[in-house]
């Protein structure tokens, strides 16, 4: 998603950007995570940028659905295999209704570790930082003035 905001500091390849509510904003809730009102973000840039400046910045969604599904479903699924496996498997003679309870819960809390640990290993390695891509001209519109060099 690319969003316009404006420099308010500068520390060498990266810049605290205040992000403007854009024509998409609101469903997300990322504003929420940005700060409410205060919509700020700190962003890399290759480009030179200056205090004061209107800048495009990408923001990416990252894979919102594997997170999902590795916090709500992937639990759930390991509750109820764990539940059906109580009803045939009974562990130190166990009653099938003590079965099923004890092998749901040590499922979900096995299946729900998993999904933090793909998370870690997977999403959040995976998921890339808000970016300048562009800086806009007085007439509004987004130009790219190439990476910096330094002499």
């Amino acid at each position: 998603m690319r969003e316009e905001g404006i420099v308010l500091e500068v520390h060498g390849a990266e810049a605290v950007v205040q992000m403007e509510a854009g024509e998409r904003s609101g469903p997300c809730c990322a504003c929420a995570a940005l700060g409410g009102e205060n919509r700020r973000l700190q962003a890399r840039t290759d480009l030179p940028v200056q205090v004061g400046e209107r800048v495009v910045v990408e923001v990416h969604a990252g894979s919102a659905a594997l997170r999902a599904f590795l916090v709500s479903a992937l639990p759930l699924l390991g509750l109820a295999g764990g539940v059906l496996l109580g009803q045939s498997w009974r562990p130190l003679g166990l009653g099938k209704d003590a079965a099923s309870l004890v092998l749901g819960f040590a499922a979900l809390a096995a299946a729900f570790a998993l999904g933090a640990f793909i998370d870690r290993l997977v999403t959040r390695k995976s998921t890339r930082e808000p970016a300048i891509v562009g800086v806009c001209s007085a007439e509004g519109r987004a130009t790219n003035r190439g990476p910096t060099t330094n002499p």
